[in-house]
Parts: structure tokens; sequence; C-alpha cells
């Protein structure tokens, strides 16, 4: 698939469908700067650069640009389906700590639908994502202020990324978030690279969007490894482990006894 992202705004049926100079402008602005953010997100310096290689107005307006990479490398990742895969991600609920330049960038492209233009959406091949007010919501609720707590999350470690210092993985928990993204200190980089994998406790500062029951994302402050699953002993093994738990007492008398202290 080729490099180019397709920009297309429609303007309001009281504009006869044209698109005010103002809005196309900020429209423009939005897509590059959320492109070069994404360029940022996704490695260290200016990757590359984009051009208008199309631009037509037919109602709506439409135009083409093309990322054009500084560099000739065996794999460059593109920024296109990344910011569209992160649209997609806002709009499901499902997106994980997004940065919040990306985020300002997606709410001026989606801010003046149903306003001053009628619609909005970019494509790559056959890929369209439109921006609506409803992404506008969801984006502001991103945006909220975030509250703090102590506290931990347990699950399987996955996802991790050393790039760039970006220190970060990825909990998957079996009950609550689909998954948290954790932040770490480069002091704790040895034990999370050999906890990848493996089940695992943080604890750390657990930050909460609005409203949020769970949180999205932890400072990390210490990382417990679970032993692996055939380390651990089987129900069989314990029998007898511990032979004075009752006190001399049957299991029968035990219990009694244990009801009646209630």
């Amino acid at each position: 698939m080729d490099d180019t992202i397709e920009l297309t705004i429609e303007g309001l049926v009281s504009e006869d469908g044209h698109v005010r100079l103002s809005d196309f402008l900020s429209q423009l602005s939005a897509l590059r700067n959320a492109l070069q953010q994404m360029e940022g997100l996704a490695g260290s310096g200016k990757q590359a650069y984009y051009r208008v290689v199309a631009l037509r107005h037919d109602s709506p307006a439409t135009v083409v640009l093309e990322r054009v990479a500084l560099r000739q490398r065996a794999f460059t990742r593109s920024a296109i389906p990344a910011l569209l895969g992160a649209v997609q991600e806002i709009a499901s609920g499902e997106v994980i700590n997004p940065d919040r330049k990306l985020l300002a960038s997606i709410k001026a492209l989606s801010k003046p639908v149903g306003k001053t233009v009628r619609s909005t959406r970019v494509r790559w091949g056959d890929l369209v994502e439109h921006f609506t007010p409803d992404l506008n919501i969801k984006v502001q609720s991103l945006l909220a202020p975030e509250s703090t707590a102590m506290g931990s999350i347990a699950g399987m470690l996955e996802r991790i990324n050393f790039h760039a210092s970006a220190n970060r993985f990825h909990v998957y928990p079996l009950l609550g978030p689909k998954r948290v993204a954790c932040l770490f200190p480069a002091r704790l980089t040895d034990l999370a690279e050999q906890a990848v994998n493996r089940y695992v406790t943080v604890r750390g500062e657990l930050r909460y969007r609005s409203g949020a029951k769970f949180p999205h994302e932890v400072d990390v402050s210490s990382i417990e490894v679970m032993p692996p699953e055939e380390d651990l002993p089987r129900l069989s093994e314990l029998r007898g482990d511990a032979p004075d738990a009752t006190s001399g007492l049957s299991a029968e008398e035990f219990v009694w006894k244990v009801r009646d202290e209630w």
C-alpha cells in the first residue's frame, strides 16, 4: 500500500458544500500536526516530511499528502496507519495512555464537524476514519484532569519498550481493565526484562481518568514477579504440610470449634 493519506472536508449545506478557508487551513494543519506527532512517537528524530500530491475541489474538498522518508531504511514505520489506528482505539474506547499533543490534534480535526463543516474524514487505502462529534466528546474525556492513588495491579506483563528511554510495558489483568500502561524507572529495567510474559504485581501511583473505575497507567515503584506455574506446588503436595494446624482435633471438631468462635 502506498504512503499517502487523503483528507476530505465537506462544507455545510448553507455554504453550498464549500469549505471556509479558515476551516480548510485549520483541518490541514491539525492533520499535519497529528502525523508529525505520530512520527515522533514511532521513533527518535524527524523521520519524514509530507508533500501535497493531489488537490481538488469538486465538493467535497480533498487533499492528498504523501509521506517521504528522509533516510532510506530497511524498515521505517509509517505514521499514517499508526494515526488511523490511534483514532480507531479512541473511537472504540480501547485507547491506552494516548499522547496529549496527539489528542489535541485529533480534537482539532473533530471539533468543527457539525458546526462549521459537515464532515471530515481521512483515508489510507481502503481504511477510512471519520472525525465525528462523538469522537470529539471521547477526546475531551481523555483530556480531562486525572486523579491518582497509590495501589497495585496484577496480571501478565507484555509489550515492553525500551526505545528512546520509553521504559514502558503493559500489564494485562485477569479482571478489570483490558490492559494498563506501566512506566518504570531505569533501576527496574533488568527486572522488567526478566518478567516479560510472566505474571507480576506492580505497585506504584495509579492514574485514573475522570469517572473511570480502573486505572489506565501506573508510575511503577516496584515489580513482584510471580513464579512460573510449573514451579507452584500441587494440592496433593500440600497434604500433611501442617500436621498440627487443627491442634490435635479431628477435621469435623476443628470446623465446629471455628464456627462456635464466630
